[in-house]
């Protein structure tokens, strides 16, 4: 199984963790939450410190466009809120926090639950989505054209292993595409 790094956050008993897999899980979410709260705990009011508020009143927003462009059956307009109501859901703290890599501690407990992760047959992507390992040249709009021209300039092992993080596993370097490659076509 190929998953998003969401599933972290959500759903993750559905992946039939390891019970090391659950510890590592709790230690690495204290460790995003303890970020999340430093950076919410600043006594100044700040944007992030809104962004919960922000986000609802966006969602409502977003909401009612979605029901009148349905009334009016306005296909294009439809496309375009539900691709919003994507972006939306992709900026919770708790993934942003996964996703930067700036963190060491979460960096290292995060490739830590996803090696265990692997080693069930369960490969979660370290940044986040397949479409953050595309390369700048791809420059389509959606999802499907998106990933024809992924396959388009992304055609050779090299290439692959350009685009994510080198992984030291047993002694050995490999990139993060190149382990589930390796592993799910067993070469």
């Amino acid at each position: 199984m190929i998953a998003d790094l969401d599933i972290i956050l959500e759903d993750f008993d559905k992946v039939n963790p390891s019970d090391r897999a659950k510890e590592i899980r709790v230690e690495l979410l204290k460790e995003v939450d303890r970020i999340i709260d430093d950076a919410n705990s600043i006594k100044e009011v700040t944007p992030k410190l809104l962004k919960k508020e922000l986000k609802r009143k966006r969602f409502k927003n977003l909401y009612d466009q979605l029901i009148k462009a349905r009334k009016v059956n306005d296909t294009s307009s439809l496309t375009s809120i539900i691709n919003e109501l994507f972006i939306f859901e992709h900026t919770q703290p708790r993934l942003e926090v996964l996703k930067d890599n700036t963190y060491s501690k979460v960096v290292q407990k995060k490739r830590e639950i996803l090696s265990e992760l692997r080693n069930t047959g369960v490969f979660v992507l370290e940044r986040g989505t397949i479409e953050d390992y595309y390369p700048k040249e791809i420059t389509s709009s959606n999802k499907i054209s998106m990933a024809q021209e992924f396959c388009k300039i992304v055609n050779d092992i090299k290439k692959i292993n350009s685009l994510s993080d080198v992984l030291e596993i047993e002694g050995d370097s490999h990139s993060e595409l190149e382990l589930i490659f390796k592993r799910i076509f067993d070469f």
